[in-house]
């Protein structure tokens, strides 16, 4: 195995829980790196993460006790008042939100939040002077924009329809190829008879459909065909028509999302601070007298095993250990089961553990030489074989397979399975609920996949994929939702790929792909101007990539010396002495 040293890009910041006490004045910030600095850098993130994911009593504890330590900080207030905006408390979010303006009065992320409570209040006018503030402070704020869009129509008056298509348009100068602001103008565009504009807009979509649905397709003829034969105000209906069959092509969706946030997630926190310095994150000092001493398997069977690895069986207690070989797998929980290799030891991949039946347990899915097998798990000691209850033909559970892995594909709550093969399209088996699997073929294309990756590389909340196919050429898919992708445009130039991974290298959120290039360096690919393209960063670079290369290897991500900080491992799958 050989060990990258990566610790300067992969540090995490530690959190925990912490006893609220008084360390500052109220007018002062905490010296970066004192006690109370510490204390308060942990008050808050605990009382972010809490809040991200819906832990209110938690959030209000932890946040509340943050503006106590440091009242000066702008994003403690902000945070509170997001906190009380989504449980609807508008007195309290407006109390919180007008503090966090005062310390800060040029943040347009705090206008913002102002407008939306405003709006929620009913308080149009508030709105709207909140959201052009918001605007003008950052031109960018996408966010902003389109509630100040909706807002000023929703009032309505004298130049309302002007102002709202000259939001758009504002929209549209940084953001060109956006579906769903192209539809709004051309709908306020129809609105006001502005038939120049309507026609750029409409010729701007024609552009961007080529990939739509045959009726989405239908709606756009008619649009057209109703703008050369009736004029702007008769295409007006026409352009809702449009939009309301659009809202089920993916296109649309995403770059809807890019302007509005899903229902009860408008209101956005502060990630950082706004006046403290934000901790820069850096891990701790190596422990190198850390070490790992080679013990039997408590279980395990005496012979050669191709396989061995660690697998949670249920939501508590230790991983159970596994051992395979081309034959069997042998779980030391007690039971022996057999595996599909034809005679072929089992890749890295190959015993797949996931709960495909939703009972907090975790079942098998084996994939090898010799097929697919689904057991499902009764105990820890006890698995059936309910292959064919899957109901899959007989080509796909007899196929040649690489490994396999899990993800919701369509994003319904079922795991799904990715099978890993040497040549053919990649084939999903698509999670029914049931017990059954359904065969689905998303990631047209590409031939072959013997690496997978689920993470969510553009930041939007939904995991992308990412494949090796059968040539060892890197493949990165967007995920439009509902099962359907769209295949991203990468770096030109890069060589064969070996193996991929995720981790966020720059420290900006949101993961990166990391490569293994057949030439030996490591790259990472990060995200550039919401998936339109990556930036590519060498991260390290392979000795003696020749030989080191030759055989199978699987790059791996773990804090291997215990500082906190995220490492990368290189290993051989097998049959190699270097």
């Amino acid at each position: 195995m050989w060990k990258l040293n990566a610790k300067r890009s992969l540090g995490f910041a530690l959190v925990g829980s912490v006893t609220i006490v008084s360390a500052c004045s109220r007018s002062k910030l905490p010296q970066t790196g004192s006690e109370a600095y510490t204390r308060a850098v942990s008050t808050f993130y605990v009382g972010l993460a809490a809040l991200q994911v819906g832990d209110d009593a938690r959030a209000q504890d932890e946040l509340a006790g943050f503006v106590k330590l440091v009242p000066a900080e702008p994003a403690g207030w902000g945070n509170w008042g997001v906190l009380a905006l989504r449980q609807r408390n508008y007195d309290a979010a407006a109390e919180r939100l007008e503090k966090a303006a005062d310390l800060a009065p040029r943040n347009d992320h705090i206008e913002y939040l102002q407008g939306l409570l405003e709006s929620e209040r009913g308080n149009s006018g508030a709105a709207i002077e909140h959201l052009r503030k918001a605007m003008e402070l950052n031109p960018q704020n996408l966010h902003a924009a389109y509630q100040l869009a909706q807002e000023v129509e929703r009032q309505g008056g004298a130049n309302s329809d002007a102002e709202v298509q000259n939001t758009i348009e504002k929209i549209l100068a940084t953001h060109p190829d956006n579906l769903a602001a192209l539809v709004e103008l051309s709908r306020i565009a129809a609105k006001r008879s502005d038939q120049n504009a309507l026609k750029s807009a409409v010729d701007r979509i024609y552009a961007l459909s080529s990939d739509w649905p045959p009726e989405a397709k239908q709606q756009l003829q008619q649009l057209q065909s109703t703008i050369s034969s009736g004029g702007p105000r008769a295409a007006g209906t026409r352009t809702v028509f449009l939009k309301n069959v659009l809202m089920r092509v993916p296109e649309y969706r995403l770059s809807l999302s890019a302007l509005k946030a899903p229902p009860g997630d408008e209101a956005q926190p502060f990630t950082h601070f706004l006046r403290m310095q934000t901790p820069p994150f850096e891990p701790a000092v190596p422990d190198m007298s850390l070490a790992f001493v080679s013990e039997p398997l408590p279980g395990g069977e005496a012979g050669h095993w191709d396989w061995v690895g660690a697998i949670s069986l249920g939501i508590t207690g230790p991983a159970t250990a596994v051992e395979a070989d081309r034959h069997r797998i042998h779980l030391t929980a007690g039971p022996t089961l057999a595996f599909p290799g034809a005679d072929t030891p089992p890749s890295p991949e190959a015993i797949l553990g996931i709960d495909f039946n939703y009972d907090f347990k975790t079942d098998l899915v084996l994939a090898g030489a010799g097929g697919v097998r689904f057991f499902r798990q009764g105990t820890a000691s006890a698995f059936t074989d309910v292959t064919e209850a899957t109901k899959l033909p007989r080509a796909i559970l007899d196929a040649k397979y690489l490994g396999a892995w899990a993800a919701d594909i369509e994003a319904d709550g079922d795991l799904d399975v990715v099978m890993g093969t040497a040549t053919g399209v990649p084939t999903v088996l698509r999670n029914n609920g049931d017990g059954s699997f359904a065969v689905i073929h998303p990631f047209a294309g590409v031939s072959g996949g013997r690496a997978f990756v689920w993470a969510d590389l553009d930041g939007d909340g939904n995991p992308d994929a990412s494949l090796i196919d059968g040539d060892g050429h890197l493949h990165v898919f967007t995920n439009l939702r509902t099962g359907q992708f769209k295949e991203r445009s990468l770096p030109r130039g890069l060589p064969p790929i070996k193996s991929i991974a995720t981790a966020d290298v720059n420290n900006d959120g949101i993961l990166d792909l990391l490569a293994v290039q057949s030439d030996g360096k490591v790259i990472a690919l990060s995200d550039r101007d919401e998936g339109k393209s990556f930036d590519t960063t060498t991260i390290a670079t392979i000795p003696d990539a020749i030989n080191f290369l030759k055989n199978d290897v699987r790059l791996r991500v773990a804090d291997l010396d215990n500082n906190g900080a995220l490492d990368l491992s290189l290993a051989h799958v097998s049959g190699s002495d270097n």
